[in-house]
Order: structure tokens, then sequence, then C-alpha cells
């Protein structure tokens, strides 16, 4: 008999299916990036943080595309400081396979620089 930590676990939400989740503690100058699918050739976006004292209107996103790579992008974060949290998505980062992969995204500001970010990256079913 198969235990219950062995067991396939699958979550689906609406026509989302979450292939990966996770949760890491990063700083506004540590690099983080999110890489998915094939090694040889695989979707993949840095997050970066920024803090910008004069911007008026709370949180802001820039999603920038590369120039070289389709398949590679940066998410610009700026002022995600709020201590409830901050959320995106999910949005469209890209396909594999002919597969749409989307992403969410849930920080939470601990400090001015400290950031609790949680991730999701799901597969349109």
């Amino acid at each position: 008999m198969a235990s219950v930590s062995s067991a396939n676990v699958q979550v689906q939400i609406d026509d989302m299916l979450v292939v990966s989740s996770g949760t890491v503690v990063v700083k506004d100058d540590w690099p983080c990036t999110i890489s998915f699918g094939p090694s040889a050739n695989p979707l993949v976006y840095s997050i970066k943080f920024f803090h910008d004292s004069n911007a008026q209107g709370g949180e802001t996103v820039n999603i920038r595309q590369s120039k070289d790579n389709a398949r590679h992008g940066t998410l610009e974060l700026t002022n995600w400081n709020n201590s409830m949290g901050t959320n995106l998505g999910p949005i469209q980062i890209g396909t594999l396979e002919g597969r749409e992969i989307w992403l969410s995204l849930y920080v939470i500001g601990m400090t001015e620089k400290l950031k609790v970010l949680h991730y999701t990256v799901y597969e349109k079913v």
C-alpha cells in the first residue's frame, strides 16, 4: 500500500493546473529567477524589486520581454513593501510545447528591503 506522502497530488484552479508553487525570502538586491521547462530552452523570468520614495500611487509592475529571447523576461516590482501583501496575476509568461504557462506572485513586505515571495506557475488545461 502506498503511503500518503508518496501519493500523486494535483491542484487545479479553474482551467489552470498548478505545476510549481513555493515560497522564498528575498532582499531587493538579491537576484531572483524563476525558470520553468526543459533545460535546453526554459521560460526564464527574473524578478527585481525597487523602492522609489518619489513614486505616487503605490505599487507598480513593469514587465519587460527580452529583445534577444522571447522566452526570457523581467518583472520589475516597485514599492512592493506592503506588510499585508501585494499580488500579481496570474499572467501568461509564455508557452511550452503549445501549452500556455502562467505565473502569479504574492509578496509580503517584511521591511523595505526584505520580502517573502510566494509564487505559483500554472499550465492552462
